[in-house]
C-alpha cells in the first residue's frame, strides 16, 4: 500500500465497532481453553481405554498358554492331537 492510501483509510471511520473486541477475544479464548480441556480428558480415557485392552489380551493370552500348554500346533508333529497316528496308536495327547 502506498502512503496516501494509508492516509485514505486513517480518515475513514471504522466499519464496524471495536468496543465489544475484548470481549471477543477473551470468549475466543475461554472457548479454546474448554476445547484443550475436552481433548485432555478424551487422550486420558482413550489410553485407559488402550491399557485395559492391551492389558486383557495379555491376560488371556497367558491364561491360554498354560491352559494349552501341553498341545502341539505343528502340523508335521507326530504326535499331534487328532492325527490318525496318535489315535491308532492310543497315545494321550
Amino acid at each position: 500500500m502506498t502512503e496516501s492510501e494509508l492516509q485514505q483509510l486513517l480518515a475513514q471511520p471504522p466499519d464496524r465497532s471495536l468496543d465489544a473486541l475484548p470481549a471477543d477475544i477473551w470468549a475466543g479464548v475461554s472457548q479454546r481453553q474448554r476445547q484443550v480441556r475436552l481433548s485432555r480428558r478424551l487422550l486420558a480415557l482413550q489410553s485407559v481405554l488402550l491399557i485395559a485392552v492391551v492389558t486383557a489380551s495379555l491376560l488371556e493370552g497367558l491364561h491360554y498358554r498354560q491352559v494349552h500348554s501341553g498341545d502341539v500346533l505343528d502340523i508335521f508333529s507326530p504326535r499331534m492331537a487328532l492325527s490318525v497316528s496318535t489315535r491308532l496308536a492310543g497315545l494321550r495327547p
